[in-house]
């Protein structure tokens, strides 16, 4: 169903793709079935993967507490906050922003899944609202230094910045989460890091920034093309049906094992109980030397002849 809807909504952007069979081949290598055990999130980001698109699974959470203070709502009785279930930060963030800008959205609600437009809904991806100012101790940090950081292209700055956005929602709280899922850094000498949260807009290539305040996550070892990594789904279910009949009658549980009559006596075995797997002989008779040692043997003889004279 979801690649229906990916070739009815993605041929106009991808006009190599001719028929419906291609875009199927495209994404499975075998006509066997997906296995229903792979979770909707890996399978999303597979598909984000293969087809270069970006697809984003929105939710409704209530807007209670905490929510409440933070996404303050006008209406006076209580609604629906949409918030990502799903999105791909490496294919919002780290791909070439000259191609032209076409995600797939679905919304999930009651277990359904509805289709709906970019300018339908504002989603958020942490319990936060964007707080950065775009100033770092008296520093500017633009948005197009965000974007030079997201694309590796080189940025003067006398601190380092760490660049992170998540696949599905968290709260700031989450930090273990968050710094696993960094999307870019600068790096230089200073220790001084600026943690950045970015949250993308869904209806245009642009994002919300917060600051993650006492974040003392270190990144010195981020490197961009490990996150670049898409394992292939499993296909096939694998049902193994065995030919054997469980064994339901019970056991004997009258006696415990050292209780049990056959065990009162404990025979210990002797010599002539284990039998062993090599058997032994005897060498009788000196074994022959070939002829081509012979004047190996005759120089060994002279040799011992000629130390035992006396000079």
């Amino acid at each position: 169903m979801l690649l229906q809807h990916i070739w009815v909504s993605y041929l106009q952007f991808r006009p190599q793709l001719q028929t419906y069979q291609e875009l199927i081949e495209k994404v499975k290598l075998t006509p066997r079935i997906w296995n229903p055990a792979v979770k909707l999130n890996d399978l999303l980001k597979y598909l984000s993967w293969i087809l270069d698109l970006s697809i984003n699974i929105i939710g409704l959470k209530h807007t209670i507490n905490p929510h409440n203070d933070t996404f303050q709502c006008t209406h006076s009785k209580k609604c629906f906050l949409p918030y990502y279930k799903y999105q791909n930060p490496y294919i919002r963030f780290c791909r070439d922003t000259s191609k032209e800008f076409f995600q797939i959205n679905i919304l999930e609600f009651k277990s359904k899944y509805y289709s709906i437009s970019s300018a339908s809904c504002v989603p958020i991806l942490i319990n936060e609202l964007s707080n950065f100012n775009f100033y770092y101790k008296s520093e500017p940090v633009t948005l197009q230094d965000i974007n030079a950081i997201l694309k590796q292209k080189p940025i003067e700055k006398p601190f380092s910045i760490a660049l992170y956005s998540t696949s599905s929602y968290v709260k700031s709280c989450h930090t273990k989460i968050i710094s696993k899922n960094i999307i870019g850094h600068l790096q230089n000498n200073s220790e001084d890091i600026l943690h950045l949260f970015l949250t993308p807009h869904l209806h245009q290539p642009s994002f919300d920034v917060y600051v993650l305040d006492s974040f003392s996550s270190n990144n010195s070892t981020f490197n961009q093309k490990n996150v670049y990594y898409n394992t292939h789904i499993t296909e096939g279910k694998y049902a193994f049906n065995t030919q054997y009949q469980v064994n339901k009658e019970l056991l004997n549980q009258e006696h415990c094992i050292c209780e049990h009559p056959d065990t009162e006596r404990y025979h210990a075995p002797n010599n002539k109980t284990f039998r062993p797997l090599g058997e032994s002989s005897y060498l009788l008779y000196p074994l022959p030397i070939p002829n081509k040692f012979s004047p190996f043997l005759q120089l060994l003889d002279l040799t011992k002849k000629t130390s035992s004279m006396k000079i």
